[in-house]
């Protein structure tokens, strides 16, 4: 809906845990960025298009131009916190976070349970 403000208290899956992450960068890998955040830092556009974006896929690279005000991890985290999203890797200057879809018939990734297997 036009002029809704970005979610403040969605549900969460809880903190990825380490298998949830490698599965969730392996599908990130090959992901083009969707959000770009330049000068202009994280705007209230910026967090209205993550959440549009997580909606739609759940999982989205973020790239931060050399103007980005901050390093990437804490402007990962921050937009991550903001949009009720996990940071799930920064390397460089491109950053990976998830939010699940509540909506269950909509969720497209389904996160691994439970622990690795013993060897």
């Amino acid at each position: 809906a036009q002029g809704r403000s970005a979610p403040t208290h969605l549900p969460t899956i809880g903190p990825l845990n380490g298998r949830a992450r490698v599965y969730l960068r392996g599908l990130g890998h090959h992901l083009d960025p969707v959000i770009q955040v330049g000068n202009g830092g994280i705007s209230e556009a910026v967090l209205a298009e993550t959440d549009r974006a997580l909606e739609h896929h759940e999982l989205i690279k973020l790239k931060f131009g050399k103007g980005a005000e901050g390093d990437s991890s804490s402007l990962t985290a921050t937009l991550a916190a903001r949009a009720g999203a996990e940071v799930v890797q920064v390397i460089g200057r491109v950053g990976l976070i998830f939010r699940q879809n509540t909506v269950v018939a909509k969720r497209k990734i389904a996160i691994p349970k439970g622990r690795a297997k013993p060897s």
